[in-house]
């Protein structure tokens, strides 16, 4: 967050722009590979109906790849329309329930996005 509150034109820029930035600030190591994550759309409540959670997330991946020297980069795989829902099972939405709130909600589909998308790099094993 501080690279972005720092250089906030960047964000108008094309990702394989701004991640030949990301390794050259001092002192920072050279990177070869960023996993960029655009989310689309974040929410703990039902999109139907406010009074209900539902935590759901719909996001876009890119990995990009730098030259070894930072010289040049670009995007080597590319995938939209990753979503989650959570709980994944069960009811449509929760009501009425205390174990359910914005963060309970929050928390579960930041945890579920975060397990989704790492399957797209490692072999993990279904949640329980």
């Amino acid at each position: 967050l501080r690279f972005q509150d720092s250089l906030p034109s960047l964000q108008y820029q094309p990702i394989e722009k701004q991640a030949l930035r990301l390794g050259v600030a001092p002192g920072a190591r050279p990177i070869t590979r960023l996993i960029y994550i655009e989310v689309h759309s974040f929410q703990t409540r039902y999109e139907k109906s406010e009074q209900l959670f539902r935590g759901s997330a719909d996001v876009s991946l890119k990995v990009v790849e730098i030259t070894p020297e930072g010289s040049s980069a670009k995007v080597a795989f590319t995938e939209d329309g990753v979503k989650v829902k959570y709980p994944p099972t069960g009811l449509e939405a929760y009501q009425g329930d205390e174990r359910y709130n914005d963060q309970t909600m929050y928390d579960g589909t930041r945890l579920l996005l975060s397990r989704q998308i790492a399957r797209r790099f490692y072999d993990l094993p279904e949640a329980p």
